[in-house]
């Protein structure tokens, strides 16, 4: 029963563009939703006001498994009947959730799809364990992202820089592109089913969480917490912009390497000339900054250049620039290279280091060293290099430059390959430019200590908790101070106001206020008289204002820590653990400083999802997997076509340039080739959200990468396909046995056919051995599903259930209870059999809900037409099953069929060995006849699902009493089955299984006596 895959025609191809789909699983209303725009929770749950969805049809059973119709219309049904707003009146018993804000900018990955899997199983757990569950949806602004992506908008459509527009049209610019895509993500995640509160959705721009940013700020300042300096940041160039230590990636370049057109890895040496005519050699990987050489370090003990310490160097490319030549034990090795460093004071941590400690009073001899800022903020060369050829070049352009330059004058000594580190942006990827810019930053250190004070006791608990439990309190102990500010426009903006004296001379005085009119109340009365106040252009770190969010989205409006919101703290957050420290962390420290109380007991920590290779998801490798493209299906021809249509954009603007057209063709021949290797050629299957949220959660027991292989998730398509067959097995025996016997079968109260209190009733001759078995195991699915979501291992729940579809539930039960269904079985026997049946059923979808919501919830309703028929209602309003709900059945009762199960298994090894048909006898002993009687009733189906013709006897004369060929017995197994060959009359062989006595006994219940 495979599924159509999606044509072209239906689905379109969706990059980083805003997805819009045409296919049923939404309603027209949602779609225009999701295009249309989006100002706040509020306004939005207003424009989901105009009336309840009705419940979809569910006339499905007579047609195949097709995942995009069972799960349509569902989730416009549960929003509109507010299925997931937390309940009025309802328990105490709360959970307080936080959906990490994805970027506006962003597209669902498949990293939020796991992310999403998981905590939309737990929220629909506890809100099936009668808890009332707050989770809080919501996007973030994300500065550098959006103001990227609002730039390149602007350069396309209007050939406009944001500089020409101004910084306030550009922010109405950003606000309207925000309004009409930046909610994009929060529909595509509706895919997936998840069911955060509508009426709790926060932006992080929004004006009440901004306030709280604002206020959270000014506090940190007056309690002397954050301050201004000018030090040494990671400037990004491509984005114009500081990035905090944390944001860095460093990359380990072994050898020669290529990178943004410049090498790496290469160690150049060069000479300075002495005054006394000799010379003395240096090395540098960054031969660019030499036009901003401003003093030579030697160690102190270096024999070789005592004689130098303090004399002078002149500067290879600049006549007129003296270096000293200065002694400092703590930066130079006198082992590694010449033994002399160049030192950059404006471009490097360490040279910067060494300048402030040569050139601050106090110092032993306090020397003249000069800073020259050799960079834009565009990494071009300044004109203060004092070189007109390098004027303007790009910096690593300026690499190969200077090179030439020092060849030239004969003072280049050579380059060799050299391993070293480079840092580059998390976010960009580009090389960081160490620059000297004056920024605001949060000191961490008392932050942190508070913070580890509040962890003794082991809290928050963090799962897993190796290595991160470890890696927590490691980092919050070396932690550096924050730096704050970012030097772009879309943000939050730094609200500090320097006083600016008449003709735009600046005092350096900065107030920090919530708003320009407190500032102007802290100003001195001669200050108000002649002074203006200028606000600070930099926008705060978007992390920071994500660090508040247990708080400003809680309600609490920024004031003293007794005004303790009542939504706080949350009952556990779950993320990514490549942002532990980046905003868990954080957010501790923020939110333990203004509450005294950390934000979360307990920190959940899902996987990186990297390919089926391996390799971590990249869209320049051309790996990413749409999440969406799994549930809904694609063909090769809509993958080759989303390829080609990431880069129409480099095609259509370099098609007239041969040399760089070309290198787009094979770059789109080499994702298409890693996208074969990925995918079947035919594309990709439609699974569904349910089979993608389950594989996805049992992926998880790869507890640090996990290679994300799409025949799981087909796999668990298969789960799904087994179990809404199973349900289509009842319904339709159902509905024949009613119209064969033209009388309804009423579905027998659960208390009638699985009493959970007065066990007595259980032992009696109205359940079968199967019954026994499938009821034990159902028990044993609902304990382990509890301890899973107990323990956070929802994979061992995924397994679990799986497992027990497979092989107890559909392999054994229902292929047992075929004959007890039948038209022709006894009407008692049959009655029974439908209603525990559909029980079972009721329990098992109830198990799975929190993981494959769509399908359960389409079962759910049709196993009663009483509940297909009611206005409203839910499966995620029932109970989840409890433990307590299944008596515990006794070893005796479930025994008898581990006996049959082994039967039919050697039977199927007996079968699986021969081209023909084989012949087989079982015998039980006389002193067993409920076994020999439930053997002989089921006869048939052992011949069926065995494949062999086997026959059941208690008469010792209808088998042979002669061996011949003995089985040889697995040692690994016991069994109660003696199997040997026997010849018949005919010539033929058949295979005698004989019950064995001497091993356990079935024990009959209470008031059945041997015949």
């Amino acid at each position: 029963m495979r599924s159509k895959p999606c044509s072209l025609d239906k689905i379109p191809i969706t990059s980083r563009h805003l997805l819009t789909c045409t296919r049923p699983f939404l309603s027209k209303r949602t779609l225009e939703t999701s295009t249309s725009k989006t100002t706040s929770a509020t306004e939005e749950t207003k424009a989901n006001d105009d009336g309840p969805v009705p419940k979809p049809r569910n006339e499905l059973f007579r047609k195949n498994f097709v995942p995009s119709e069972i799960e349509a219309g569902w989730y416009d049904y549960w929003v509109s009947r507010g299925f997931f707003e937390p309940r009025k009146n309802r328990p105490k018993k709360e959970i307080h959730m936080l959906l990490p804000p994805p970027n506006v900018t962003g597209q669902l990955h498949i990293g939020h799809a796991l992310m999403l899997s998981i905590q939309d199983a737990l929220a629909r757990w506890y809100r099936m364990k009668g808890y009332n569950v707050f989770w809080r949806p919501g996007t973030d602004h994300a500065g550098i992202a959006t103001q990227s992506v609002v730039e390149r908008m602007l350069e396309a459509r209007k050939g406009l820089t944001k500089e020409e527009l101004g910084r306030e049209q550009f922010l109405k610019e950003a606000n309207r592109w925000r309004e009409e895509n930046g909610s994009a993500i929060l529909r595509q995640m509706e895919r997936l089913g998840t069911s955060t509160a509508k009426s709790l959705e926060y932006y992080t721009l929004d004006e009440d969480l901004s306030r709280v940013v604002t206020r959270a700020f000014v506090r940190l300042y007056d309690d002397g917490l954050i301050y201004r300096d000018t030090r040494m940041v990671n400037w990004n160039p491509q984005l114009q912009t500081a990035i905090s230590d944390i944001e860095v990636v460093w990359k380990e370049i072994e050898e020669k390497t290529m990178i943004e057109k410049a090498e790496f890895g290469v160690l150049h040496s060069f000479a300075y000339a002495l005054e006394d005519g000799s010379e003395i050699v240096v090395s540098t990987t960054r031969p660019e900054t030499i036009p901003a050489d401003r003093a030579i370090a030697v160690h102190p003990d270096d024999e070789r250049y005592k004689h130098l310490h303090y004399k002078y160097a002149y500067h290879p490319l600049l006549p007129d620039v003296k270096l000293p030549i200065v002694p400092d034990a703590e930066l130079v090795d006198p082992r590694f290279g010449t033994g002399a460093v160049k030192i950059t004071p404006c471009h490097d941590p360490k040279d910067f280091a060494f300048w402030k400690r040569h050139t601050s009073q106090g110092t032993e001899k306090k020397i003249d060293i000069p800073l020259v800022a050799l960079f834009t903020e565009t990494g071009r060369i300044k004109p203060e290099a004092g070189i007109q050829s390098l004027i303007g070049q790009d910096r690593l352009e300026a690499r190969r430059l200077v090179v030439t330059l020092l060849e030239d004058r004969n003072v280049y000594r050579g380059a060799k390959e050299h391993p070293m580190r480079i840092a580059t942006c998390q976010r960009s990827g580009c090389v960081i430019e160490p620059m000297i810019q004056p920024q605001w930053y949060l000191k961490m250190e008392s932050l942190a200590k508070a913070t580890l004070e509040a962890t003794k006791n082991r809290l928050p608990r963090i799962r897993p908790d190796v290595p991160y439990q470890e890696l927590w309190v490691r980092w919050l102990r070396e932690t550096q101070d924050w730096c704050l500010s970012r030097q772009i426009w879309w943000g939050h903006r730094v609200p500090a106001y320097r006083v600016v004296h008449p003709f735009g001379k600046t005092s350096g005085r900065w107030i920090v206020a919530a708003s320009e009119n407190e500032a102007r109340a802290k100003m001195t009365a001669e200050e108000r008289s002649v002074c203006n106040l200028e606000q600070d252009s930099d926008v705060l770190d978007t992390w920071f204002s994500s660090g508040l969010l247990p708080l400003s989205t809680a309600g609490w409006k920024g004031g003293d820590s007794d005004e303790v919101p009542l939504r706080y703290p949350l009952s556990f957050i779950e993320s990514g653990s490549d942002i532990l420290f980046f905003w868990l962390a954080r957010m501790a420290m923020l939110c333990h400083y203004f509450m005294g109380e950390l934000p979360f007991k307990e920190i959940l920590l899902h996987p990186l999802v990297c390919d089926a290779n391996g390799k971590k998801m990249s869209k320049s490798v051309g790996n990413v997997l749409d999440p969406l493209a799994v549930i809904e299906g694609r063909t090769w021809e809509e993958v080759t076509n989303t390829v080609k249509r990431e880069h129409k954009h480099e095609v259509r603007q370099w098609r007239r340039v041969p040399e760089r057209f070309q290198l787009i063709e094979k770059e789109i021949k080499r994702k298409l080739q890693e996208a074969k290797s990925l995918y079947e050629r035919t594309g990709i299957r439609e699974s569904g959200a349910d089979a993608l949220r389950m594989a996805l959660i049992n992926f998880t027991k790869q507890s640090r990468e996990i290679k994300m292989d799409l025949r799981q998730v087909n796999a668990f398509r298969q789960l799904n396909i087994k179990l809404w067959n199973a349900a289509k097995h009842l319904h339709l025996a159902k509905a024949n046995a009613e119209r064969v016997t033209m009388t309804p079968i009423p579905i027998l109260p659960i208390d009638r056919v699985i009493p959970r209190k007065d066990f007595t009733q259980l032992t009696n001759k109205t359940l079968n051995m199967h019954d026994w078995f499938m009821i034990d195991r159902l028990r044993g699915v609902i304990e382990a599903c509890e301890i899973a979501f107990e323990d956070r291992s929802l994979y061992k729940a995924t397994e679990s259930i799986k497992s027990f579809i497979y092989d107890d539930f559909c392999d054994v039960f229902l292929e047992f209870q075929r004959t007890d269904m039948a038209p022709e079985s006894d009407p008692n026997k049959r009655q029974l059999a439908m209603s525990l049946t559909t029980h079972a059923l009721d329990i098992l979808v109830r198990l799975m809900h929190p993981f494959a919501p769509f399908l359960t919830e389409r079962i759910w309703q049709c196993l009663d037409p009483e509940r297909q028929a009611a206005n409203a209602n839910t499966i995620m309003q029932e109970q989840y099953p409890k433990l307590e709900d299944i008596p515990r059945i006794e070893a005796v009762l479930v025994t008898p069929m581990h006996y049959v199960l082994d039967l039919v298994s050697r039977l199927r090894s007996l079968a699986g060995t021969a081209r023909e048909r084989q012949e087989a006898i079982v015998y039980i002993t006389p002193r067993q006849p409920v076994l020999a009687g439930y053997l002989k009733e089921k006869m048939r189906i052992l011949q069926i699902i065995t494949k062999v013709n086997v026959d059941v006897t208690t008469n010792k004369d209808d088998i042979g009493s002669t061996q011949e060929a003995p089985a040889q017995p697995r040692a690994e197994e016991e069994s109660v089955w003696q199997a040997y060959e026997e010849t018949l009359g005919d010539g033929g062989v058949r295979t005698v299984f004989k019950y064995q006595d001497v091993r356990e006994r079935w024990l009959k219940p209470q008031g059945e006596s041997e015949d």
